[in-house]
């Protein structure tokens, strides 16, 4: 995921973040990821500066509820919290998990909203208004304005929701019970689609989760359709994960969006409460279609580096030593220069070779021979017959490695430089692309910059 633009506004004596632009987004998720121990997310909405969110202490959000600034707390997933709209500093529930089954149902039961208890919710907070609408003003209870807040300020003696039995007990293990049998992974074929480069299931929220989802028209040919069952539990889980239905709809139209459809799907969507999904739900469906999906965009990028295609496996053998004539002959390719890629090399009898399709004709020979097979002696008796005129990169993961293959070669005839002979600021000052024969281990490899013939990875 990238890093959203954000502009920083001081306000109330507070740095505040907001969206550099009125149609940009992802300002709430970059404070919730960066608050530190004690911080709480807040969003301003004022008429003057629009939506600001802050990362602020207990102290502040006592000071500035003092007037109507437009405070609303942020129900960030991970932090305990009290119920919902009475809000009594008596009662709490340790995360969004515990409220999942009772309080809603509660909620359903007394005429209470039950659509707020999700994730990352916006909760006015008292004696704040709406942009041109009433405050929130004090009704009755404690006078310590704190004590209205909904996940600050619980007494002493509060007690944890989980430990009341309201008595929808039964109905919640019968609902959990049931949705543990109904949800069979393997009705969707597996597939594999490749990872979006820009998705992360790191940090992916769940709209991302359902973006990526397909959900193909039915006129689609030889795309599998998603089944009324399989879109119904994902609208389950969408309820859960705190997306609106509007969103879920938006995903849903993709196979059909006839009008006796959506209305069907709304009146699920409303009488949605009776049923939900495994937390994991999303996550497994995602796999059927995203085999790698799990695998972070990092990881991706870095295995990527090591795609080698049409590679060769050949069977390795303790026969004979590997000979530098065994290694395919290395020529210097410039721009306007023939390519001969197309020749047989004999080292195919022994490694792995595959040409890579860059702008410069790179081709990545990968010796296969067991250890004693002569690997290293073969490619210095290369360098020694064949390299005098190529530049040649001998990378090594040890400096002590470097030094003994430095020795070596310069007893066989060749004429090669160490990284260690330089110092630092003739490194830095690009000494080493003047170099002819280098050797260097990787991790300084970026003081050399310009191309090499032959580069020799001796792992």
């Amino acid at each position: 995921m990238t890093t959203p633009q954000l502009r920083d506004i001081q306000y109330l004596k507070i740095n505040w973040k907001a969206n550099i632009h009125v149609n940009a987004s992802g300002t709430q998720d970059y404070v919730i990821e960066h608050l530190q121990p004690g911080q709480f997310p807040i969003l301003s909405y004022t008429a003057t500066y629009g939506r600001l969110w802050g990362a602020l202490t207990f102290e502040d959000i006592c000071r500035i509820i003092e007037k109507n600034r437009g405070i609303y707390e942020i129900l960030k997933a991970d932090l305990k919290r009290s119920s919902w709209h009475v809000v009594l500093s008596n009662y709490f529930a340790k995360d969004l998990e515990s409220m999942r089954y009772t309080l809603r149902i509660f909620a359903r039961e007394n005429g209470f909203d039950k659509a707020v208890y999700t994730s990352n919710r916006n909760f006015k907070c008292i004696n704040q208004s709406k942009r041109g609408e009433p405050v929130q003003e004090y009704v009755e209870g404690s006078k310590v304005l704190p004590k209205h807040l909904v996940l600050h300020d619980f007494d002493e003696d509060a007690i944890d929701i989980d430990t009341i039995d309201f008595g929808y007990k039964e109905e919640t293990e019968a609902k959990t019970a049931k949705n543990k049998t109904s949800l069979d992974i393997l009705e969707i074929p597996q597939h594999d689609l490749s990872v979006p480069e820009h998705y992360d299931s790191l940090h992916a929220k769940p709209l991302d989760k359902l973006a990526l989802l397909p959900n193909p028209p039915r006129s689609a040919r030889g795309a599998v359709i998603m089944s009324n069952k399989t879109s119904w539990q994902v609208m389950l889980w969408c309820t859960d994960a705190g997306i609106s239905s509007d969103n879920f709809w938006a995903w849903c139209r993709g196979k059909d969006s006839a009008v006796p459809r959506y209305k069907k799907y709304l009146e699920r969507w409303n009488n949605s409460d009776k049923y939900t999904v495994r937390r994991e739900f999303m996550d497994a469906l995602l796999q059927r279609f995203y085999p790698e999906i799990n695998m972070s965009s990092s990881t991706q990028r870095f295995q990527q580096q090591f795609d080698i295609l049409n590679t060769k496996f050949v069977t390795i053998t303790n026969e004979k030593y590997l000979q530098h004539t065994d290694i395919s002959q290395v020529t210097k390719k410039r721009k306007h220069q023939e390519d001969d890629d197309n020749k047989e090399s004999p080292l195919d009898h022994y490694f792995k070779k595959t040409p890579r399709p860059t702008g410069r004709s790179i081709e990545f020979s990968i010796l296969a021979f067991p250890m004693g097979g002569n690997k290293t002696g073969g490619v210095v008796d290369l360098l020694r017959v064949n390299g005098k005129n190529w530049r040649v990169l001998w990378l090594t993961p040890r400096i002590t490695l470097s030094e003994n293959t430095m020795h070596w070669l310069k007893s066989e005839g060749v004429d090669v430089d160490n990284y260690k002979d330089f110092s630092k600021a003739q490194r830095v000052t690009g000494r080493l692309d003047s170099c002819q024969f280098l050797i260097c281990c990787i991790n300084s490899l970026h003081y050399t910059t310009e191309p090499f013939d032959l580069v020799m990875i001796d792992c």
